[in-house]
This record gives structure tokens, C-alpha cells and sequence, in this order.
């Protein structure tokens, strides 16, 4: 699985979207579909700042996005150390 450090390239987004476009037929909308990809690519825990940059994206959007991903379990939330109100974000697989 590719490892994305802080920039996005085209071959992971291209997985973003191919994981929206096979999650849409189960009902999960297009934002948090290519969140989830987002989620499976990344090794580490990603901060909502880099979400909204990586999908280009709002913050309300990516917000609700995490939340339907975590309240589905496919991602958990935890806040780090010394921080606060951030929330990241894991793929519910590690």
C-alpha cells in the first residue's frame, strides 16, 4: 500500500475516488467514501487540517464525513497529547 507523507499524489487520489465509487452503491456518500480511502492509505493517525487539504474539502464536510465513518466503525477518533479539540482519525483496521 503506497505511503502518503504530506502531499497527496495522483495514484492515491485516483484510490480515493475508485473506494467512493465502489462504497456509493451501499449508500455512503461521496465525501466520506473517499475519506475512508484517505483512511486505508495512510499508516498513521491524519489530523482533520489534512483531510480537508488532501480531499480539498471543507471542514463541516470532513467533520461529518468522520463522524458517519466512526459512528459505522470504520475509523476511530482519539485527540493527541497536548492538543486541544484535534481530532484524528485511523482507519478502523489498525
Amino acid at each position: 500500500m503506497p505511503n502518503i507523507s504530506n502531499k497527496v499524489g495522483e495514484d492515491e487520489r485516483r484510490f480515493m475516488e475508485d473506494v467512493g465509487r465502489l462504497l456509493a452503491p451501499w449508500g455512503v456518500p461521496p465525501v466520506a467514501a473517499r475519506l475512508y480511502g484517505r483512511l486505508l492509505l495512510c499508516p498513521n493517525s491524519v489530523g482533520l487540517d489534512q483531510i480537508t487539504a488532501d480531499l480539498g474539502i471543507g471542514k463541516s464536510s470532513a467533520r461529518m464525513a468522520a463522524r458517519l465513518l466512526e459512528s459505522s466503525t470504520l475509523s476511530r477518533r482519539h485527540h493527541a497529547p497536548g492538543t486541544k479539540g484535534a481530532l484524528l482519525l485511523q482507519s478502523g483496521e489498525a
